[in-house]
């Protein structure tokens, strides 16, 4: 594996940018280590401890094996890869589409991240049931039986023709059914929306606050829009809001909160004088019936991702209606007020009058974020109830982030966010999303667009996906904040410095120009004090390492994220036990 020449020290992985045809190189790495990510079929996946197919492997028969990337990694940032050595260690996997495993592995020898030098060895029940055991140099089937098989893989040829007859069965008998499902569904609905109007909105326990009923479906998996919004909207909508009033005698700038392209949010109150937050959608452009038709679906969807999402990590929604701009009445929805504003507000504010944050303010809102994110992308029961739709946001971002306090944030803004459909709720088996929304590649924000967004090359009919790209979204704004802490950033300047604004050089940030900058594995530049800090800058580094990789499938999800900080946090609170104040 080594060069004619060159010191046996030298380090050489085998390199493959992509899934083609092409054999991995060996090149020459100075980052301590290598990784290799491959595919592997599900069928060996589950028998991988039967002793014919494990001694298949160590000849070198490993067709089932297909290697997707290979590349040298600086191996301290990965933490799965301490223990790694001349052998491809595994360390995490996941279903990336129907029957498929992508897989993982680090090592720290040249020529190492191969094929030939991954262990398939079966792990123990014990290794099985303990996180920390279970992504470290073995696999962990979903079941670990008792006694290992040791039964041939193939099945016989009668029984592959049986299976196939009972599987096109299976197929053609749920197509009919879905297709009939939805036939009744459509007319349920039409029969409904002539008969019901806005006498089916009930009102909330405080005076002036109205919600959309909930129809709930009879299929857990199901993700079908859960939520029957009347399409023809009636007189009494107009004055559904008829008890608020724009704050400052608004609207106008004091009134505003914030503005976007399709809408903005102004700060009103009941005639209580409780404050809340009014979402007010509308096109900024020339109106027609297309921007129209666009602006009454971001709200209904918006709306019905909110119902969805009650979680102390996600802004509260509190009712859905239409209100005035202007004069003119809109679709509207009411939430919860955050009197911080955004956390892009917040780090200008910082800038602007030289406030310090202090650390541990700073991890707690970068954990809510990831907190946040880990129960949009993960499917879970409310007090019993149905199973929750997980949620891709596809726009996060500084700005999408409200500030409660100083040490709490919420995500807010679901106006492009699309439900994570089910494996068994999909015809076809695959792990898909929610089709009845925008489907464009390119959506969100440039700056904090993930490489494949920015390519075009994301996975549209897989839910990992969108979860890895959310997952790089978040680490560039987590990366936007903890910048900006001097206790992390000992050269700090002061500057609510925007993502890759110093490698952008004073040009716009376009997809384009971001092409050109991110898709080559370039990112915000993380402080030099950063890695000096052991306990916090060095696992803060690591973090953002690590869910910015420019392999998707390599990214670390939410929920690691947000446990590493929480680790954090706890390990803040023993050395500062009295609580923070800004």
């Amino acid at each position: 594996m080594i060069k004619g020449g060159e010191s046996s020290e030298d380090l050489y992985c085998y390199t493959k940018d992509s899934d083609n045809d092409e054999e991995p190189y060996l090149k020459k790495c100075e980052t301590g280590g290598c990784m290799l990510s491959y595919s592997f079929n599900k069928t060996y996946y589950d028998a991988v401890g039967s002793r014919s197919h494990l001694e298949g492997h160590e000849e070198g028969e490993r067709n089932d094996l297909k290697v997707l990337t290979a590349k040298c990694i600086v191996i301290d940032y990965y933490e799965e890869c301490s223990n790694s050595s001349h052998s491809c260690e595994h360390f995490w996997s996941f279903p990336s589409a129907p029957g498929l495993y992508h897989l993982h592995c680090c090592c720290t020898a040249s020529g190492c991240n191969t094929i030939s030098k991954t262990s398939l060895s079966r792990c123990s029940a014990d290794d099985c049931n303990s996180e920390t055991k279970k992504r470290s140099s073995c696999f962990c089937p979903a079941e670990v039986p008792t006694t290992m098989p040791t039964t041939t893989l193939g099945p016989t040829s009668d029984e592959i023709i049986v299976k196939s007859i009972i599987v096109g069965i299976v197929i053609f008998t749920t197509i009919g059914a879905y297709f009939l499902y939805t036939s009744i569904r459509k007319a349920r609905a039409g029969i409904e929306r002539n008969n019901h109007s806005l006498h089916n909105l009930r009102e909330y326990s405080t005076p002036g606050h109205t919600n959309i009923p909930v129809t709930k479906n009879d299929s857990e998996s199901d993700l079908r829009p859960l939520i029957e919004i009347p399409e023809t909207m009636e007189e009494r909508m107009d004055e559904k809001f008829k008890n608020f009033k724009y704050c400052s005698d608004g609207p106008n700038e004091e009134s505003l909160l914030g503005e976007g392209r399709y809408g903005a949010v102004h700060k009103v109150q009941n005639q209580g004088g409780e404050i809340y937050a009014m979402k007010i959608f509308r096109h900024k452009g020339q109106p027609s019936e297309a921007t129209s038709t666009t602006v009454q679906l971001m709200w209904r969807k918006e709306f019905e991702h909110l119902n969805l999402c009650a979680d102390e990590n996600i802004v509260k929604r509190e009712g859905a209606g239409r209100f005035k701009y202007h004069g003119t009445l809109n679709y509207a929805i009411l939430l919860e007020y955050c009197p911080m504003g955004s956390l892009s507000s917040y780090l200008d504010k910082v800038q602007n009058e030289n406030i310090e944050i202090p650390l541990g303010n700073s991890l707690k809102l970068a954990q809510d974020i990831a907190s946040g994110m880990e129960f949009l992308h993960e499917a879970d029961s409310q007090s019993g109830g149905p199973i929750r739709v997980p949620v891709a946001h596809r726009d996060i971002k500084s700005s999408n982030i409200l500030l409660k306090a100083p040490d709490h944030a919420v995500i807010s803004d679901f106006g492009l966010a699309i439900a994570l459909r089910a494996p068994s709720s999909h015809p076809s088996g695959q792990n898909s999303i929610d089709m009845d929304v925008n489907r464009t590649k390119q959506c969100g924000t440039p700056r904090y667009l993930s490489p494949e967004l920015l390519e075009g090359q994301i996975g549209v009919h897989f839910a990992d996906a969108f979860r890895q790209a959310d997952v790089y979204s978040m680490s560039i704004v987590q990366w936007e904040l903890f910048r900006m802490v001097k206790a992390l950033n000992h050269d700090f300047d002061g500057l609510h410095e925007l993502p890759f604004a110093v490698e952008l050089g004073g040009r716009k940030a376009t997809i384009e120009s971001l092409q050109h900058i991110v898709t080559k594995g370039t990112r915000p530049q993380i402080p030099e004090s950063f890695e000096k800090d052991r306990l916090y800058g060095a696992t803060i580094r690591n973090i953002l390492i690590q869910s910015w990789d420019g392999d998707p499938g390599a990214r670390i999800n939410a929920s690691t994220v947000s446990k590493r900080l929480q680790d954090l946090i706890n390990q803040h609170v023993k050395t500062n036990p009295k609580p923070l104040k800004s």
